[in-house]
């Protein structure tokens, strides 16, 4: 056998199961990621606004403002920033399937005060379009995507994270109000393109970044989708876009007996069972002064004994009458027993891998 292939084996063998699970959670982050991309690819489009200025001397100077933006409805309607296509003389936008066909798309309406303007192609095509979610939904820490077109590079997709909410800035003569901050990467060109969720859904319509270089520096901003929905209600007389129901999160298992996080979100008390789903509950007396506030059934958290609790809490597991018939990996191992583990398991490879040195030898 491979010496190599023999020593995977064991280290496969030996895997703590966490670890197993760890990398099962990630595959399952990279499936998530790659659906969401491919399902709101084809209603991206990277917009090209052609501009004029002035110079001394009336020379003309011709430039191109690029951007991004996405399709809204089956007519053929498309949202993106105003200071895209501020002033353009024709606009052109660019499918993800068709990147050097060019379709000629018109104005519909726009709002300065918003950044928001609505675009419409006259193309005889099936229009994906995107699903969109409650942005008031949205908490710090959610993982989101922002597609677009940065420095023309159409289609780009970067991965970050909901930084904060409700932000406010003023750029130029427009207040922004109530935006999301993400770490998401927004570059120029960014300008328009979706802010989207791990479910595919357009949460956001990338706008702005804290670039005082001039370039990305980890700060983006992006105007809620509930906002430019209803701003292509009112310019479309009553259209309406569909908005994906909120689900309820998947609650995180917790075990009680473990010290409660310091964290800003722990640090009053409030019912567990919003957030969590117990997993092991602790065990306290009826007779023990509580340590807060009477919230629901007791039950539902403690295991309550008449007699007093000597030696802290205790788990569920390590009250069950069948703890005998439990097996090892059902125990949590601690952290010495895990190095002993770890350390036996290397010292047998460093014997087996020497017993083959020495067959190789002989041979």
């Amino acid at each position: 056998m491979n010496p190599s292939l023999f020593i995977f084996i064991i280290l496969f063998t030996f895997l703590p199961s966490n670890a197993l699970g760890r990398t099962n959670y990630l595959a399952q982050l990279q499936g998530d990621i790659s659906q969401a991309i491919a399902s709101i690819r084809p209603a991206v489009v990277s917009v090209k606004a052609l501009k004029k200025n002035q110079q001394e001397k009336n020379a003309m100077l011709w430039y191109e403002s690029i951007g991004s933006g996405f399709v809204v409805d089956s007519s053929g309607y498309i949202l993106t920033n105003y200071h895209v296509v501020k002033d353009a003389q024709t606009i052109e936008v660019f499918f993800w399937h068709t990147p050097s066909f060019p379709i000629i798309a018109s104005i519909v309406d726009s709002d300065p005060s918003l950044d928001l303007v609505l675009l419409k192609v006259n193309e005889e095509t099936n229009f994906v379009i995107p699903r969109f979610s409650d942005s008031d939904s949205l908490e710090i820490g959610d993982w989101v995507l922002s597609i677009g077109s940065p420095f023309g590079y159409q289609h780009s997709v970067s991965f970050g994270i909901i930084s904060d909410l409700n932000r406010q800035m003023q750029i130029g003569d427009v207040l922004y109000k109530d935006m999301i901050q993400t770490d998401a990467v927004i570059n120029q060109g960014n300008s328009g393109g979706p802010l989207v969720n791990l479910q595919g859904q357009i949460v956001g319509v990338g706008t702005a970044i804290y670039a005082p270089n001039g370039t990305y520096s980890g700060i983006g901003f992006a105007i809620p989708i509930k906002r430019a929905i209803h701003f292509f209600s009112r310019v479309t007389g009553g259209k309406t876009l569909q908005v994906a129901a909120v689900t309820t999160k998947a609650k995180e298992p917790v075990n009680l007996n473990k010290k409660r996080p310091n964290d800003a979100i722990h640090q009053s008390f409030s019912d567990c069972l919003e957030c969590h789903i117990i997993t092991q509950k602790m065990v306290v007396s009826i007779n023990a002064q509580m340590t807060h506030p009477v919230i629901g059934n007791c039950e539902a958290c403690h295991i309550i004994v008449k007699d007093k609790v000597t030696k802290g809490p205790t788990t569920v597991a390590f009250k069950s009458p069948t703890l005998h018939h439990m097996r090892v990996q059902d125990q949590p191992l601690s952290l010495n027993l895990k190095l002993i583990i770890i350390g036996v398991v290397l010292l047998s490879m460093g014997i087996i891998w020497f017993i083959i040195k020495k067959m190789d030898k002989i041979v």
